[in-house]
This record gives C-alpha cells, structure tokens and sequence, in this order.
C-alpha cells in the first residue's frame, strides 16, 4: 500500500485551476502524477461547506488539523481513560481540561491530611453547639448577618451543587450519611473554574500549608 502524502501548497493552486476547467478528479489526479484518491481526499476534507474548493481556505484546514494532532500527542492513553472517568464523575469539559492540566498534584493531596480554617454558617439553631464544634476539627465559626446569603455565596453556590444530587423540593429524608459523604467527596474533588480549575480540597491543602 502506498503512503498517503497531502497535497503542497502549490499543487492545491494547480488542483484549483484544474478542476475550474471541468477536468475530473481521475483527470487531476493524472495532471498532478498522484493517487486518485489522494484528490477524492482533498476533496472530502478540504472544500469549503458549499463544496467550494479554495486553495488558502484548504491549506489552512490542513494546518489546523496538524496543529491539533500535535496537542493531542501530549495526552497520554493514561490521560484519556481519566478524562473517561471524570466525565463520569460529572466533571464538565471544561473541568476536565482544566484539571487535565493539574493532574499530577492528585497523589499528593489524596496523601496529605487536609485542615478547615473557617466556618461561614447562618443563624439557625443547629449551630448553637458551634464551640464544641470549633473545639473538635480546630475550625473558626463565623455568623453572617440575618437575611445576607450574599455573605455566604460560597455556602448558597455550593447548595446548587447538591442539588444536581438532590433536586430542589425533593425530600433529603432518605439521604444516608454514606450518601451525604459520596455526594460531598465528588464536590470538594471537582475543579473549579473560579478557583483556577483547582479543587476545594487542593485549596484547603495550600492554605493549610501556607
């Protein structure tokens, strides 16, 4: 089988010509001392969406294409099957290119001890233990002022976020604490745009360290 070769620049101005005056893609393919379908090719892949053939439109295809494969070569078959995996983890593609481009911090932080700093919580009565809650995981608890969620954006932001897990006006009652530990491991695991296409879990680490 003979290797397939693209066409230069210079035969695409001749291909133009050529096919311009009526001569057939066998009849080309003769003209130029090439493969007849090597020019059913470069017709196919390189004609503009009228099926315009435009020799400057072809070459700049032909180099997208290349420039393309070449970014591709940097992903390994490694890489792919994450990217699998974290589109199933419900990463969207934007998360996974970003944190694609992260991805060897991953071992070390799932082997390093992760510390909270602060708690922005409202005023319900949950909270009332607050201090042996600060006592027990080393924490500082904040209270935001009555009927100001904008002061704790990232505690409203995060509550859409469960709700792709559990959707708004559905009861929470038959939530596990397993489920509750699931949905709030994939969470702090997904990249965030706002943070860099870091995770909140690579976030609390940096600042722990810092």
């Amino acid at each position: 089988m003979s290797t397939y070769h693209q066409l230069t620049p210079g035969e695409r101005y001749e291909f133009s010509a050529l096919k311009k005056q009526g001569l057939k893609p066998t009849e080309i393919a003769l003209a130029l001392g090439r493969h007849r379908s090597t020019i059913y090719r470069e017709i196919e892949r390189n004609s503009r969406k009228d099926r315009a053939y435009r020799p400057a439109t072809a070459d700049q295809k032909t180099r997208g294409r290349r420039s393309r494969s070449r970014r591709n070569q940097h992903f390994s078959a490694a890489d792919w099957e994450l990217v699998e995996i974290w589109l199933r983890e419900d990463f969207s593609p934007e998360q996974v290119s970003g944190w694609l481009r992260r991805f060897r911090l991953i071992e070390f932080i799932n082997n390093t001890a992760l510390r909270i700093r602060s708690v922005t919580v409202d005023n319900g009565t949950e909270f009332h233990g607050y201090k042996d809650i600060e006592a027990a995981i080393g924490a500082a608890f904040f209270f935001a002022a009555p009927h100001c969620s904008w002061e704790r954006g990232a505690n409203e932001n995060t509550n859409g976020l469960i709700r792709q897990y559990a959707p708004k006006r559905t009861s929470l009652a038959h939530l596990t604490q397993r489920d509750c530990d699931r949905i709030a491991d994939k969470l702090n695991n997904r990249p965030r745009k706002r943070l860099g296409f870091r995770t909140p879990a690579e976030c609390y680490l940096l600042n722990a360290a810092a």
